[in-house]
Parts: C-alpha cells; sequence; structure tokens
C-alpha cells in the first residue's frame, strides 16, 4: 500500500482492535493464573494481540497486575516467546485488514439485518437496530481478526443476545430463524464481503485484468456452471451482479481471486471440473432416494436446524415450568438426534456438532432430555407383550391440537412406534398439510415425506408412519403389486395400536381386508392377538408376506383336522390378498 493509503486508516485499526486486545489480554491473564505458565492456548492469543498492533510490554504489564505475579517471574515466563509485535507503518496484514474493514462497514451492516425483526414491548415487530448490529458485528471482528474461531465468536454472541431473552428473530414475513443461525449468517456474510474486499485490493494493487472463481465438491445449481472458470474485468462484474447469489455472499462458499487474463493458468483442469460436477449428480443414496452432493448438505442443514429449534423450546419448557410439553420436545430431541446420525452416517457426511448447539442447552440440559428420551422408550425392553401404550405416542395425542403440531406428533408416533419391535422407520421428519380438497385423508410419499389432510385424526398418521416400515422401504413396484396384503396389514396393526394408546379409530376404506386378517389369525391361530398378527406381517418384508401368509394357514390346515368347507374358506382368505387391485 502507497502512504497515502494509510490515511484514516491508522485510527480505524485501532477503533476495530482495542476490543479484540482486552479480549484477548483478559483471557491471556487467566489461563497464566490458573496455569502457573504461558499455555500454548496462551501463546497463541499473545502473538495474535502482537499482530493486532499490542506490545508485548504492554501483556507483560497486564499479566503482572492482573494475576499478581511480579515483572521479573513473567520475563521468566515470557523467555521461550519470540517477541512478535509489529508496528502498525509495518503490519501490512493489519492494515489490509483495516482498510478492507473500512470498505465494507461503508455499505452499511444495518442493511445485512433488513430482513430482521424483534417484537416490542407492546407486541409490534420492529427493525432489531444496532445493538444487536454492535453484538454480531463483534462476533465478525473476533473472526475476521483470528481472535477466535467461528464457532467461538458466534458462542460468545449469542451468549449475549440470549441475556436479552432473544433466542429466535422473527422475520417480518411471520417466519423465524434461530439467533444461531442468523448469528452465522450475518457473520459468513460479513467474511465473504470481507475477502472480496481485500482481493480487489489485491487487483487493483497487482493490476489484474480478470477473476478465477474457486471450485468446491457439491456446488449449488446456480454456481456449479461458472466455478473453476476465469473471466475479464468486465465480464466477471457482469455475471456477478447477475447471480441470485453473488459471489462470497449468503453463505456462498465460492471466492473469487484476481489473475491476469492469458497469463495465470486455472488452477482446475476442465476435466478436474467435469469430474466435480458428475460426483455431485452421483450423490448418495438415502432410504431410496437419490440426493446430489448439494441437496444431501441442505437436509443435513435442515435436521441441524430442527434440533436447534427443539433445544430452544426444551430451555423455554424449562423455564415456564411445563412438564408436559417438556417431555415431549425431550422425546422429539432424542428422535431427531437419532436421524441425524442414521442420515450423516448413510451418507458420509461429517456431523458438525457446532451446528447442532443452541444457546443455553449444556451437558446438563443433554444429560436430562437423554434420560426423559430412555425412560420414555424402556417399556417396550423391559417387557416384551404388546399392550403397552408408547410414552411417544400418548404424548402425540396431548400435543395433536391444531394444524401446527401436526409435525410434532407425527415425530412423536414414529418414535413411539419404536416401541413395538417393527421394522426401521424411513420417514423423513417431515410431513406437510394438505387442505381438505385432497382427495386422501392421508399418504405415504416415496421422497420419505408423510402427507396428510388438515381434518384427519392420529390414526391417519399412525397408518401412513406404518407404511414407512413397510412398502416405502421397498421400490414402487413391490407396493403396486401388493396393495392388499399391505393396507390390510397396515390398517389392522394401525387400529390395534391405536386402541392400544387411547386414539380414536376413524372409518377407513381398508374395512374388508382387515376383517379377512382378522377371522384368519381367529382361526389359523397365527399369534395370540390381532395386534401381535399384525406386528408378525409388517415384520415379513412386503413381497414376501402374501407366500408367508399362505404358509401359515397351510400349515394349521395340515395339522389339524378341519372340516374341508372351513380349510377351503381359510385359503380363500388367504389367496384374496394377492394381486395388486385396489379394495
Amino acid at each position: 500500500m502507497e502512504p497515502l493509503d494509510l490515511t484514516g486508516v491508522k485510527e480505524y485499526a485501532s477503533e476495530i482492535a482495542q476490543p479484540l486486545r482486552d479480549r484477548l489480554v483478559e483471557d491471556i491473564c487467566r489461563r497464566v493464573k490458573e496455569a502457573g505458565a504461558i499455555t500454548t492456548t496462551a501463546e497463541y492469543e499473545i502473538y495474535r494481540a502482537e499482530q493486532l498492533g499490542l506490545a508485548e510490554k504492554e501483556i507483560k504489564a497486564a499479566i503482572a497486575e492482573q494475576s499478581g505475579i511480579n515483572a521479573g517471574a513473567v520475563d521468566m515466563l515470557f523467555g521461550d516467546i519470540l517477541d512478535k509485535t509489529v508496528r502498525f507503518e509495518d503490519n501490512g496484514q493489519l492494515q489490509q485488514l483495516a482498510a478492507a474493514y473500512k470498505r465494507i462497514t461503508t455499505q452499511g451492516a444495518n442493511r445485512l439485518l433488513k430482513n430482521l425483526w424483534a417484537p416490542g414491548p407492546d407486541g409490534k415487530l420492529y427493525s432489531i437496530g444496532e445493538a444487536y448490529d454492535k453484538i454480531m458485528d463483534f462476533a465478525f471482528a473476533q473472526t475476521f481478526s483470528g481472535t477466535t474461531d467461528v464457532n467461538t465468536a458466534l458462542r460468545r454472541a449469542t451468549k449475549e443476545l440470549v441475556k436479552r431473552g432473544v433466542r429466535t428473530i422473527p422475520r417480518k414475513n411471520g417466519s423465524n430463524v434461530s439467533i444461531e443461525y442468523a448469528m452465522r449468517s450475518y457473520v459468513m456474510n460479513r467474511m465473504g464481503a470481507m475477502t472480496n474486499a481485500v482481493q480487489q485490493m489485491n487487483h487493483d494493487k497487482l493490476g489484474c485484468d480478470g477473476w478465477e472463481i474457486s471450485a468446491h465438491s457439491g456446488p449449488a445449481p446456480d454456481h456449479a456452471p461458472i466455478q473453476g472458470l476465469q473471466y475479464p474485468d468486465v465480464e466477471y462484474t457482469k455475471l456477478n451482479s447477475g447471480l441470485a447469489r453473488a459471489i462470497g455472499t449468503l453463505q456462498c462458499k465460492h471466492i473469487a481471486w484476481p489473475i491476469r487474463m492469458g497469463r495465470d493458468k486455472p488452477v482446475y483442469t476442465k476435466q478436474q471440473l467435469q469430474r466435480m460436477l458428475e460426483e455431485n449428480e452421483a450423490g448418495v443414496l438415502y432410504e431410496g432416494r437419490h440426493y446430489t452432493l448439494y441437496e444431501a448438505g441442505q437436509k443435513q442443514a435442515e435436521l441441524e436446524a430442527h434440533i436447534r429449534n427443539i433445544k430452544n423450546k426444551t430451555l423455554a419448557d424449562d423455564a415456564l415450568g411445563d412438564k408436559e410439553n417438556l417431555q415431549k420436545h425431550q422425546l422429539m430431541l432424542a428422535r431427531y438426534r437419532q436421524e441425524y446420525s442414521r442420515y450423516c452416517k448413510a451418507t458420509g457426511l461429517q456431523p458438525r456438532s457446532a451446528r447442532l448447539q443452541a444457546a443455553g442447552f449444556g451437558r446438563s440440559e443433554a444429560a436430562r432430555a437423554a434420560a426423559a428420551a430412555k425412560r420414555g422408550t424402556a417399556v417396550m425392553a423391559k417387557n416384551n407383550s404388546p399392550k403397552m401404550p408408547s410414552s411417544g405416542i400418548l404424548n402425540a395425542k396431548k400435543v395433536f391440537q391444531s394444524p401446527q403440531e401436526i409435525n410434532a406428533a407425527a415425530l412423536l408416533i414414529d418414535a413411539g412406534l419404536d416401541d413395538y419391535g417393527l421394522p426401521a422407520s424411513v420417514f423423513s421428519g417431515r410431513t406437510l398439510l394438505k387442505d381438505k380438497s385432497c382427495s386422501a385423508l392421508g399418504r405415504a410419499e416415496w421422497s420419505g415425506d408423510v402427507s396428510v389432510r388438515e381434518d384427519a385424526g392420529l390414526d391417519t398418521l399412525v397408518h401412513e408412519l406404518l407404511h414407512m416400515r413397510s412398502a416405502n422401504r421397498l421400490p414402487n413396484m413391490v407396493y403396486s403389486a401388493n396393495i392388499r396384503i399391505e393396507e390390510a396389514t397396515v390398517q389392522l396393526l394401525a387400529q390395534e395400536i391405536c386402541r392400544d394408546n387411547g386414539i380414536e379409530i376413524l372409518a377407513h376404506t381398508y374395512e374388508k381386508g382387515v376383517r379377512y386378517l382378522q377371522a384368519i389369525n381367529k382361526t389359523a391361530k397365527i399369534a395370540p392377538t390381532d395386534l401381535e398378527f399384525g406386528q408378525m406381517l409388517l415384520n415379513v418384508p412386503l413381497d414376501k408376506r402374501h407366500d408367508w401368509l399362505v404358509e401359515r394357514v397351510d400349515d394349521f390346515i395340515a395339522a389339524n383336522n378341519i372340516p374341508r368347507d372351513v380349510a377351503g374358506g381359510l385359503r380363500n382368505l388367504s389367496y384374496w390378498f394377492w394381486g395388486s387391485d385396489p379394495f
């Protein structure tokens, strides 16, 4: 940078760096006092403080004052640490950070928060305003300066917001975002803007005339065709301004760096870029559904958001002393955690524990939630009798009071079905609500979602969620070839589970098939109860279920002196379930 470029930047750097230096010195002193030595973390923090313009002698003086250690002892502690204090005039990194920060700040930090609103004491929504802007901006400053990592900065910043009673931030359109998501979006967007500003400064200084966009696996559809390519200045500006998400904004993972067109060789060859696109399209399979790598990452983020949301609900329940809702949300949390772990393992994605964190939800809250979930699912392990209501389903019955609670009810029921010794569910965790114009009360979608009409009851949810443990585990054609045995099995078991948990059973289409199965079990005595019979049937893979039923009937007839007309009638009942004709 030329000397003239430093005009006003030194003062700006001091304004940015002083709060960060104060935080670093405070933490260094705490660590030295506790350990009686300079730990590796403290040594790194000393290095960062010096890079932010704090002289070593100032750090030593602070340690001596705050720790009660004499100056000579402090000098000894610093014996093996090199003094890396750099004058501002010689500190190119700090100069560039300060200049870039000044440049992006003129854009108006509040603009990035224009869609985030908070309720006032009168219940109306107002702009979040300067107070939250400053808290978020401090988290950003800690991140870009290297004072702390992004997750530590987010924890500290959200802690301050939670103290002010903010856990979620409503948008003006009525939707909500968690404070963790809002904070992370803010910091990452500002980091992108900061990177862009630094790259633009380098571009101008080096006399470059073009840009190269970085490349990574699993790119978003809008950025996939342009990643890894080089563009002249005018073309890049036109391209970037036409994107819905400009490079480096809205949590985009790409960056663009300055190049000299025709002289700087691209980082990636055309073959390498094509391979990235093919790998993204090849993606992963999860429970029979294909996801591109980008889509798989989006689903992972969706599950993480659900977990943060439920953690916040448990904290609110605990604060209000609402034991019923607390238990409900603890069970839901366990279900989502299981699904998240299963999803990451099946897709090969790395779990992101930092994105599961909710401010105020620590180890004690996690332990209590795990214990509550364990109590809620211990019944089946203790006693193998089928007549045992599931705590998850009982809780669902209590919370299903409005269409808005349908997803919570579905999650609780799905967790409760685990108590009945059934195959694992392929339920996505998402329930779609349909209006009364929809012809079917419910539908188990092949995507793993469940659709229910707004006037459906809990028995419909049980029915569709049982499909997620039966037909939806297999290709669509298997269901199409075995509609009768599938629907009758699912409805028989749904009715018995509903009776077991005190859920009202509404009229349905599959009464004939259910009566036939009940008659077969009553005569052939395949299981002691219809509930156990339904469990046995659902545990047989759908493509083998009809043959299994016919064999049980034939075994009964062969082992007993059954009148010919009774045997014939029994076989006819079992044969009725063959085929794909609808009820």
